[in-house]
């Protein structure tokens, strides 16, 4: 009688361990390093920065995160079909439609969007007027950046991603372009010749967030204090500084 209770209190373990399905979450497939280093597996082991505090965040919440890549428009379909439980590298402004079926976090970190030349230094706007600059295709630019392609005094030039941004400008096949101040210092830093300049230019702010899916298991609440853990303890500082 004891075996048998026994087996039935282990195969009650096993069905509560398979029914605490994994969290599903998600980088973006167009994300320039350091937030997605390249490499011939990324899409099935990706690592860098973005990787890193997402097992942090895991961690601390003491869950398991399955991390997909995935371009842009995958990752709409399958968050539509409720797949996803979040997403922790996005914006209010980037995400769009769909805002009432997720809630946001508190604030993860900013992203600075600096104006990045091979034309040499560009000191203001104004200096811009007229000018083709490069853009991620379909990304906003919250600010003045925006602001002066709305009245016509700087037009867009859209590529796929900042990496192919940042490789354009390096062969200059365009004058400008507008980088996340992470991923601009972070490819100077492994491009020392580069002919690429970095601008003081601050042309629009990012405030980077998680969403979570209404629905999902896991609450916003929870992530909430998970964001405050990693950031007071001073473990998303020390991530970012790995890759400075």
């Amino acid at each position: 009688m004891k075996i048998v209770l026994v087996l039935i209190s282990l195969i009650s373990l096993q069905t509560l361990a398979a029914e605490k399905k994994k969290l599903v979450t998600v980088i973006g497939s167009n994300m320039a390093a350091p937030f997605l280093l390249d490499a011939p597996n990324k899409e099935s082991n990706p690592q860098g920065l973005t990787t890193d505090y997402l097992k942090e965040l895991a961690n601390i919440l003491g869950e398991s995160f399955e991390i997909r890549v995935l371009p842009k428009f995958r990752i709409r379909e399958q968050f539509e079909k409720d797949e996803i439980d979040l997403n922790c590298y996005t914006t209010k402004e980037w995400a769009g439609e769909g805002n009432d079926k997720f809630k946001w976090s508190v604030p993860l970190f900013v992203i600075i969007d600096q104006l990045a030349s091979s034309n040499g230094p560009v000191k203001s706007i104004q200096d811009l007027h007229g000018a083709t600059v490069g853009t991620v295709l379909r990304y906003r630019y919250p600010g003045i950046f925006e602001d002066s392609i709305k009245k016509g005094d700087i037009f867009r030039d859209e590529v796929k991603s900042e990496e192919a941004l940042l490789n354009m400008l390096s062969k200059k096949r365009i004058n400008y372009g507008v980088i996340g101040h992470v991923q601009l210092r972070y490819y100077l830093k492994n491009h020392p010749n580069s002919k690429i300049h970095s601008s003081a230019l601050v042309l629009s702010e990012n405030v980077i967030r998680c969403w979570v899916r209404k629905g999902s298991t896991l609450s916003v609440e929870r992530l909430n204090a998970a964001i405050e853990q990693m950031k007071n303890s001073g473990r998303l500082e020390e991530i970012f500084s790995r890759y400075r």
